[in-house]
């Protein structure tokens, strides 16, 4: 997302301690005394930063001529997510995040390579606990045991907005089968609804309602072929096959297309795999000339449009394209918004069933 920085500054910046308005609604808060400190070594360039907090997505800017930058900033209790963003001269440093928890949280900033680095977060336990659970998560010798220690992890930060990114990676991981996906109720059980009702829970709500509800089986839906008629498709008898959902107006779909072709002509990865795609949003004008153009030696589909919610909108997580791996049985194991963590899947399996 392009940043907003000078916006802000212009009308955002503030001489005030507080970096927000705590916004109405039932989502529960706190306060935390935040502490912002320039590192002697090269924090110093930071001249200026943007907070966004788990309550608020919404960017404040701050001057910050200072070593120091003292906030006392509204959070989502039990512990919040602050995202910053730190500047020189209007240029950004990028984007890092931490959490804090009451009362107060010193936070370090640095700037290496040109970016800017959150060093540690001092007096918040909580973000000391998390880097340290993703650190041994990153350095697990194999992905089967990093999937037991997301689990503990999950679990472990359950009752705050910090099992979100941990749930975010176990749903993303390419390893995942049935019984895992069967498993999220046990994941999400102890999450308390103050959790469940924050907007960052909801994406991977609806992707989890995916991996648990869905049915491939493409039969049921009224999908035309690229000669203009309706075709009743029937699913792939191999032990995995892909449903790609996919917008033909979107760069990302059409340079995933192109990866894929080149798989399918040249590499291995899509041998006994078929993919099958479906397009969406693109007009029928449009999506005709884009398989004219590009003749995919792999069938593709247009969802014909119906009062009822159809394949599209059941399914269709990701702007641009998404990608279902489905078994023989026709059930999601796995559901990802690229092609590189579709390609993981697909040889995460490869090589367990390799004889």
């Amino acid at each position: 997302m392009k940043s907003v920085l000078t916006l802000s500054l212009i009308t955002l910046l503030c001489t005030c301690g507080r970096a927000q308005s705590t916004p109405p609604g039932p989502l529960s808060r706190g306060e935390t005394s935040v502490a912002f400190i320039k590192s002697k070594a090269t924090g110093f360039l930071i001249d200026s930063i943007s907070i966004r907090t788990s309550l608020d997505p919404r960017p404040y800017g701050f001057a910050f001529p200072d070593d120091t930058l003292l906030l006392d900033i509204a959070i989502f209790r039990p512990v919040g997510e602050l995202t910053l963003e730190t500047f020189v001269r209007g240029k950004s440093f990028g984007r890092q995040s931490c959490w804090v928890d009451p009362p107060s949280a010193d936070v370090h900033l640095s700037v290496n390579a040109g970016r800017g680095i959150i060093d540690s977060v001092g007096l918040s336990p909580m973000d000391n606990w998390y880097r340290r659970e993703m650190s041994k998560i990153k350095r697990a010798p194999s992905i089967d045991y990093a999937k037991e220690m997301l689990s503990l992890a999950i679990y472990n930060s359950s009752e705050s907005l910090m099992t979100v990114p941990f749930l975010e990676l176990y749903a993303n991981l390419p390893n995942l089968t049935r019984l895992d996906v069967d498993r999220f109720n046990d994941l999400l059980f102890p999450i308390p609804k103050q959790v469940r009702l924050h907007p960052r829970f909801r994406p991977l709500a609806a992707k989890i309602k995916v991996m648990r509800r869905f049915n491939g089986n493409l039969s049921r839906y009224e999908l035309v072929n690229t000669k203009g008629e309706t075709e009743r498709v029937i699913t792939p008898e191999t032990d995995y096959w892909v449903l790609n959902i996919y917008d033909a107006t979107t760069t990302k779909a059409r340079e995933d297309h192109l990866l894929i072709r080149r798989a399918i002509e040249l590499d291995s990865l899509f041998d006994g795999v078929p993919v099958i795609s479906v397009g969406s949003k693109a007009s029928e004008e449009a999506w005709l000339s884009y398989q004219n153009t590009n003749n995919f030696p792999w069938p593709h589909y247009r969802e014909r449009p119906t009062k009822k919610a159809g394949l599209v909108e059941k399914a269709g997580l990701y702007p641009g394209a998404t990608y279902l791996l489905l078994n023989m049985q026709d059930r999601v194991e796995g559901v990802y918004d690229n092609i590189y963590s579709l390609e993981a899947a697909i040889l995460y399996r490869k090589r367990v069933n390799k004889p």
